[in-house]
């Protein structure tokens, strides 16, 4: 399970489908996509990274193009953290969501998941406004147990060998 992370969030989530893993009895590690000289040599990779200008954070992307034919042998996941995912405007979550695309083009995923994150601090009005967020809005989104049952779901697709 590799991820990038800026604020530490893309790096809890990751944490947390490791233990997950690790409840099934699946020895996964969980690095800094940094600190992954290759994919090769695992059974399947999970790759995550936040959403940064409506985009997948360009070192994941990156990563995917750089290593495509080894992740093409083993069954690839892919995962986002956005903020804005389920609170933005349409028009934003749509753009979010399409994130994932040039990726999947390249290496198709077996599963694929979007998160929701959190930011340091309220938006102020007029991004609030740029973005279609409502005033209020708590600040931290993440939801582990949305995250949990991502997990859960994916890893009993893998043992039962739906993947």
């Amino acid at each position: 399970i590799a991820y990038v992370t800026k604020t530490g969030t893309t790096q809890g989530i990751a944490e947390e489908i490791g233990r997950v893993a690790a409840e099934h009895g699946i020895v996964a590690d969980v690095l800094p996509l940094s600190a992954v000289a290759s994919p090769e040599g695992y059974g399947a990779v999970v790759i995550g990274a936040p959403i940064n200008g409506m985009q997948w954070v360009p070192e994941a992307g990156a990563f995917v193009e750089k290593h495509r034919d080894a992740l093409l042998k083993v069954p690839t996941a892919y995962f986002f953290v956005s903020y804005l995912m389920n609170v933005g405007a349409p028009l934003w979550q749509k753009t979010i969501r399409k994130s994932l695309d040039k990726v999947s083009a390249l290496v198709p995923p077996v599963k694929t998941a979007g998160f929701p994150g959190r930011v340091d601090k309220a938006f102020p009005g007029f991004a609030r406004l740029l973005f279609g967020l409502k005033k209020g809005i708590p600040i931290d989104l993440v939801d582990l147990e949305a995250v949990r049952e991502w997990a859960e779901e994916y890893v009993r697709e893998m043992v039962d060998g739906r993947q």
